[in-house]
């Protein structure tokens, strides 16, 4: 699986998939995080919802790999079955986690996972 810490050593492979620089990416990563928790918890929470809370999909990826899955998908317009293949992922889930993450950036939207 392609993970952050084993590119982060590979200061220009990185900065070439993403297009960021890694504490570029660290300092959005870490900004993600806590919007990230909030729309999740909102949309678990939200009224006419039919699961439970802890019921439906998890996701797989994190705050972090989820946001280089995104960076490398605008970056580069990979197919999504490439990206789910280098993430490990089926390609169903790689539109998943760039649509959630691309809809915090959204302004007015705060839910996930709709």
């Amino acid at each position: 699986m392609l993970q952050v810490p084993r590119l982060a050593g590979r200061f220009r492979s990185f900065e070439s998939l993403c297009g960021l620089t890694l504490n570029e990416f660290d300092t959005l990563a870490q900004q993600l995080e806590p919007l990230w928790v909030r729309a999740h918890r909102t949309s678990l929470l939200r009224e006419g919802r039919r699961r439970g809370i802890g019921a439906g999909r998890q996701f797989k990826l994190d705050v972090p790999h989820r946001l280089l899955l995104t960076l490398i998908y605008l970056r580069h317009y990979l197919p999504m079955h490439l990206l789910g293949v280098l993430f490990e992922i089926d390609a169903a889930n790689v539109c998943r986690n760039i649509h959630a993450l691309l809809l915090l950036c959204e302004p007015g939207r705060s839910t996930v996972g709709r």
